[in-house]
């Protein structure tokens, strides 16, 4: 067997200036919330290396169910700029509803 593993491995680099100053987690986290549909769909295997921390992450998409909201304004605080993910999730219709409602939470 010439490799142990199936697959292909892709190397990025080198990495732009802005980029030199994220972690390998950050990327991490970046990598699984962008990519969070694509790779449950489709079960690849991402890992990042991160030779300066000399760890690995293995990107695992997010868990929360629904559609990810995308373009939602900045949140800005006395304590600066706040990240957040909406996701949205439907019930079920049921007979006679014109409109799916929306679940809580």
């Amino acid at each position: 067997m010439l490799f142990a593993e199936r697959g292909t491995e892709l190397k990025i680099g080198p990495l732009l200036e802005g980029i030199r100053g994220l972690s390998g987690e950050k990327i991490q986290w970046y990598l699984a919330s962008e990519l969070r549909d694509r790779i449950r769909n489709t079960q690849v295997r991402v890992t990042v290396i991160d030779k300066l921390a000399r760890k690995q992450y293995q990107v695992e998409p997010r868990q929360f169910e629904g559609r990810l909201l995308h373009q939602l304004p900045t949140v800005r605080s006395p304590f600066g700029e706040a990240y957040a993910e909406l996701y949205l999730t439907e019930r079920p219709r049921t007979a006679g509803s014109p409109l799916p409602e929306l679940a809580p939470g």
